[in-house]
């Protein structure tokens, strides 16, 4: 019995040992700023092409209806496609649980950044990624045309969530779309984030730059966490046959 009680005990420390390695392994991993796989795989964004539309995914809003900080990567980046000329609208797609949808709000945001309202469309009804492909069935253009299936379309979401929302749109039928998470405008349009500079009289750039280990090992493993639950989403979309 004694002898049973050590060999658990001795196993038990091992046990131990053994996810201390590898946790601190994870975190010196992390804060190196390394790849851990499951990014990438994540990560299907492509380089745009010239498309009918651009449509920005909701990503969510704070409770003072301004959107999370992926969602302003999200909707800076259809700004840069619009400056660039790759579609005459962007569409902005969700719905959210404030007295304001989603797609509102981040058309507000655009249009701060310098996309016209003339050039903007609202698919306020989508729940969930799932529904964005859905609800965009037939949607009308400020130009009087309606998204079908073979619309050409750029579809603006984060890196991490760039394969699950392929993987939607494919499912509900859409044969033309390009997922795009990361682009920056090279044409100077006017009141647009490429054309921005400062008005500040002598202004000189700062040298700092945000990216010792702890910083690092913050934003990675707060993305690592993202990765994971993601994950999780595509395998609960593929059990819902949402995927």
């Amino acid at each position: 019995m004694q002898r049973a009680i050590a060999l658990v005990a001795k196993w038990l420390v091992k046990s131990v040992i053994g996810a201390g390695i590898v946790t601190l392994a994870g975190v010196v991993w992390l804060a190196c700023g390394w790849p851990t796989g499951l990014d990438r795989w994540l990560d299907v964004s492509t380089t745009p092409v010239p498309a009918a539309a651009i449509v920005c995914l909701a990503g969510g809003t704070t409770p003072t209806k301004l959107p999370l900080p992926n969602a302003w990567e999200r909707i800076d980046t259809a700004a840069h496609l619009y400056a660039d000329g790759f579609a005459p609208v962007v569409v902005f797609s969700g719905r959210g649980g404030n007295t304001a949808s989603e797609s509102e709000v981040y058309a507000n945001s655009a249009a701060w950044l310098g996309v016209p309202r003339g050039a903007i469309a609202l698919e306020p009804q989508a729940e969930n990624t799932a529904g964005h492909a859905r609800a965009l069935v037939g949607l009308a253009l400020p130009d009087g045309r309606r998204i079908g299936r073979d619309t050409a379309l750029l579809v603006v979401t984060s890196a991490f969530h760039s394969r699950r929302a392929l993987m939607t749109f494919h499912r509900a039928g859409f044969t033309n779309v390009r997922i795009v998470s990361r682009y920056a405008a090279t044409r100077k349009v006017p009141d647009t984030p490429a054309a921005l500079k400062t008005t500040v009289a002598n202004y000189r750039p700062s040298a700092n730059r945000y990216g010792d280990p702890f910083l690092r090992l913050a934003s990675r493993s707060f993305e690592f966490f993202i990765d994971m639950r993601e994950l999780a989403a595509i395998g609960w979309y593929w059990w819902r046959g949402d995927v």
